[in-house]
């Protein structure tokens, strides 16, 4: 999660100016499909674990991200973090901008590409 959050603030820093926004959210705990090709343990325990923490169907874990990507009300606003569709502040760790810098350079060379904007 930490790396996501780092990530996405350097993206907004690189992509200030441009008129493309960038934000990360912490994303509520869905009832997905996802688990559906993993071994049956693994799909019996996370059938257990979303049956205790009550998770949300998928319409509204993607509210989330749909008020991100089209709220009028963060037009021209770039970098932000929301949870549960709530702008909030990210742990102190996201805002080391040298770990941020770190991490795409770090980024760029595992896949063996420059990121230009």
């Amino acid at each position: 999660m930490l790396a996501k959050i780092l990530f996405t603030y350097e993206l907004a820093r690189r992509l200030e100016g441009t008129g493309v926004t960038a934000h990360t959210l912490s994303p509520r705990f869905t009832r997905t499909n996802l688990s559906n090709h993993y071994p049956w343990f693994v799909r019996w325990f996370a059938a257990l674990r979303m049956a205790q923490a009550k998770a949300m169907p998928p319409e509204i874990g993607a509210k989330d991200v749909v008020f991100a990507m089209t709220a009028p009300e963060l037009e021209g606003l770039t970098g932000k973090y929301f949870v549960e569709g709530c702008e909030a502040k990210s742990s102190p760790e996201s805002y080391d901008q040298d770990a941020a810098r770190r991490l795409w350079d770090l980024s760029e060379g595992l896949v063996g590409q420059k990121f230009v904007f």
